[in-house]
């Protein structure tokens, strides 16, 4: 097995090496392993809604903090309004695009991570008092 953040460093268990450190429950994560395996995370559950994200210019991942499915040009409009996204995908290499209009990953679902591509940083803002969101 082997995770990897965003930034390529690693966590071997098999080697005793954690590079990571502790994890970030904003943050994504990539888990490779030779057989499926059961992960279960134990903690407290964040709220969404008063925890944003910070995205990195460049690529970032993250953990899609909401319970419910919600579309994923709904989550990003903000970010896209303001020329900031490149790309969003799922561990399926599903895409969104948004200069192409075109959202094939659909909605975002519960405890699933994202890759994404900014021009520059910004933070990521859940709201709850959009409709639908």
């Amino acid at each position: 097995m082997i995770v990897k953040n965003t930034y390529g460093t690693a966590y071997l268990p098999e080697w005793d090496f954690n590079g990571i450190g502790a994890f970030n429950s904003l943050e994504g994560y990539f888990v490779k392993t030779t057989l499926n395996t059961m992960l279960n995370i134990n903690g407290t559950f964040l709220l969404p809604e008063e925890n944003p994200i910070t995205l990195n210019n460049g690529w970032s991942a993250i953990s899609y903090l909401r319970t419910d499915m919600v579309p994923a040009d709904l989550v990003f409009a903000e970010i896209v309004n303001d020329n900031n996204l490149v790309i969003v995908k799922n561990h399926l290499g599903q895409a969104y695009l948004p200069d192409w209009d075109f959202n094939g990953i659909g909605d975002l679902l519960a405890g699933q991570g994202y890759q994404i591509k900014m021009n520059s940083s910004q933070v990521l803002q859940y709201n709850s008092n959009q409709e639908g969101y």
